[in-house]
């Protein structure tokens, strides 16, 4: 089987370890991808800096917008070069929504740099460089700016339009009753997995995500790929009125420690993918499996540029950051929540609505409880309010048998309630109209608030004296249904709500 390096920048980290002790772990997709080759027979090798060793085939894994042309040059030693094409990713290179003033476009945009992430994979290289005492690559680039949504064009400030290093873009986002879409594909050779997210918050991030399921690739997006050239990677994007978006193009997908076992899990899949797209572009000139010699390092023999890809090899490196950045920008989503988002793009656990790192026993049923799970917690927050009305209408209407308002406020003022009278129509109206609103999703987490509440006076000042049991009048009742609905303050209302359908929640 041939060799495969990777070449990557001179200052970048592509794995690292906690301790000396510790198995190294992978700051990008790739590392786990590269294992899974191993595994299938191929030699791999990770190459920092310009002088990579010989190989059949090459992988530009170079994280920055734009690829540094003795970068690219090194493609003439290689057969294949893999990700050859993908010199420049800024916006200006793969937009499609740029604005520009008088162009027309009068709906709302979003100011962001022109370069991926804000620049930040930019400026982990310009620090290592100075950690080593050596010329920043990417000089003069300063810290990135917060993206800013605007309501239309006319309110961009002239400068903003001047300034070559930012772009502003039609700010057009998926929207889903649950909340925000974003959509990602990771990708490599023949083999793929694409994932739609749903965020409640238009800024989509891991912690707001309220469900994951498959996607199709449109195949306007796809054509992207050929456009730009990536043979491996991972896009972002939105269908916004039927049309699908591209929002973001990264070469260089990030991983996560955290989600290691789960990233491992799909890495043979991509790895076949790899394998498949290598065999069709080189066929026959596959060369067998090296051994050193005049051609090329053995494993275990290169020099400490040129590393061979095991979890022993990798020194520790004290300026090796988190991979939380990894992955790049775009209208929907903040930096530090990519590599969260291509993590869980690899991973069918992650395709469930439920967020746990629990793998399921039997895998198939992770479709029926990503579908289920929306539609029987509307069924469990209707139950939950519409149990209640019939409370309210006791105290309030005098209805099934209750008191009414005068005959509820004599037993509160027994019970020492007072006033009474005001403390009766609080209590019938929360149950009667609090449990309405609950049951249709409609001003959620207040409602669920307000029954709260009236349950934990319930529990202490009634049921409280009278043991756990329902039987005797205890507490087990009115503290069951307090649970319940406390889900629903933090949980607040799902796709099938009317907050969902008016687009906004407590």
């Amino acid at each position: 089987m041939p060799r495969l390096v990777v070449i990557t920048h001179e200052f970048d980290e592509f794995a690292s370890r906690p301790d000396h002790d510790a198995p190294a772990y992978g700051l990008y997709l790739l590392f786990d991808v590269l294992e899974a080759l191993e595994s299938m027979g191929y030699e791999t090798c990770v190459a920092a800096g310009l002088d990579p060793p010989e190989g059949d085939i090459a992988l530009m894994h170079v994280d920055c917008t734009r690829i540094p042309k003795p970068y690219l040059d090194l493609s003439a030693r290689f057969a294949l070069t893999l990700n050859a094409g993908t010199a420049d990713i800024s916006k200006r290179r793969l937009s499609r929504i740029l604005v520009s003033p008088g162009d027309g476009w009068r709906g709302p945009v979003i100011v962001k740099s022109d370069i991926n992430c804000g620049g930040e994979p930019e400026l982990r290289l310009n620090a290592r460089a100075r950690a080593a005492g050596k010329a920043e690559p990417f000089p003069g680039l300063a810290a990135p700016d917060a993206y800013a949504v605007l309501d239309s064009a006319d309110a961009v400030p002239d400068h903003v339009w001047r300034n070559e290093t930012l772009v502003v873009e039609r700010f057009v986002p998926e929207v889903d009753p649950e909340g925000f879409v974003l959509r990602t594909w990771v990708f490599a050779g023949t083999r793929e997995r694409c994932t739609r997210h749903v965020s409640r918050e238009r800024i989509v991030k891991a912690s707001g995500m309220v469900s994951r399921s498959p996607a199709e690739v449109p195949d306007a997006i796809r054509a992207e790929r050929e456009r730009l050239g990536f043979d491996y990677g991972k896009f972002d994007f939105v269908v916004h009125d039927g049309e699908p978006i591209l929002l973001d193009a990264n070469r260089t997908p990030g991983s996560s420690l955290t989600l290691r076992d789960y990233l491992k899990a799909n890495a043979g899949n991509l790895a076949t993918g790899l394998d498949e797209h290598i065999r069709a572009a080189l066929g026959a000139r596959l060369s067998p499996k090296r051994a050193g010699g005049p051609s090329g390092p053995a494993r275990g023999e290169a020099g400490p540029a040129h590393r061979t890809l095991t979890t022993s090899s990798f020194i520790p490196d004290e300026h090796c950051v988190d991979s939380g950045a990894r992955s790049g920008d775009n209208q929907t989503v903040v930096w530090d929540s990519q590599t969260f988002a291509a993590a869980t793009a690899d991973h069918p656990e992650f395709k469930m609505s439920d967020t746990s790192s629990q793998k399921l026993i039997i895998p198939a049923l992770g479709g029926l409880y990503a579908g289920g799970t929306p539609l029987f917690e509307a069924v469990l927050r209707a139950v939950v309010g519409l149990w209640m009305v019939p409370h309210g209408a006791q105290k309030l209407f005098g209805m099934f048998g209750g008191g009414g308002i005068s005959g509820t406020a004599g037993f509160f003022s027994q019970i020492g309630l007072e006033p009474a009278v005001l403390m009766a129509i609080l209590a019938g109206g929360t149950e009667f109209f609090g449990g309405i609103l609950l049951a249709i999703g409609l001003l959620t987490r207040p409602a669920a608030v307000a029954i709260c509440i009236l349950l934990l006076v319930a529990v202490f000042s009634v049921h409280i004296g009278n043991g756990f049991f329902m039987q005797t009048g205890g507490f087990e009742y009115a503290s069951l249904w307090f649970f319940a609905a406390l889900y629903f303050v933090f949980r607040g209302g799902n796709r099938y709500s009317v907050d969902a359908k008016l687009g906004r929640a407590f």
